[in-house]
Formats: structure tokens, C-alpha cells, sequence
């Protein structure tokens, strides 16, 4: 398995988006290949990081900014 789909495959498997056999194949690599268990804990310690990030709003007149450059494209495509 290449690095890339290996990387792929655990991402999926730890949102909960592989299949049965997919389980499986996880559950196989992560008892029988030490790198791909390596890789697995990497990225898992990276998804449970995920939960504790804290997201901030944007400033509401940055969404000001936004909201208008929209509005005025959209009436420039009218013209």
C-alpha cells in the first residue's frame, strides 16, 4: 500500500467512513506492520488534537468586506 492511500484509508477509518472489509484490513495492518501502526498513532494523535482547537469568528466587518465585494460582482454579471 502506498503512502499516500495508506494515509487515506487510517484518515477515513478514523472518521468512521470505511467499510467492513476496510475495518478488517486496518485491524490486520495495525497487528501485523509496525509502520503502518506508527502511522496510525501519528495521525490519530492529530485527530483527538482536533477536538480541542478552539475556532474563532471572523470580525464581522471582514464579513462586511466580503458581503459587499460579493454583492458587487454579482450586480457587475447582471450588467
Amino acid at each position: 500500500m502506498n503512502e499516500d492511500a495508506t494515509h487515506n484509508l487510517i484518515i477515513r477509518f478514523l472518521y468512521g467512513e470505511t467499510s467492513k472489509s476496510e475495518n478488517i484490513l486496518v485491524a490486520d495492518k495495525l497487528a501485523s506492520d509496525i509502520i503502518f501502526c506508527d502511522i496510525y498513532n501519528e495521525l490519530r494523535a492529530v485527530y483527538n488534537a482536533l477536538d480541542s482547537v478552539k475556532m474563532r469568528s471572523p470580525n464581522s466587518s471582514s464579513v462586511q468586506i466580503i458581503l459587499n465585494h460579493s454583492k458587487s460582482i454579482a450586480l457587475e454579471q447582471m450588467m
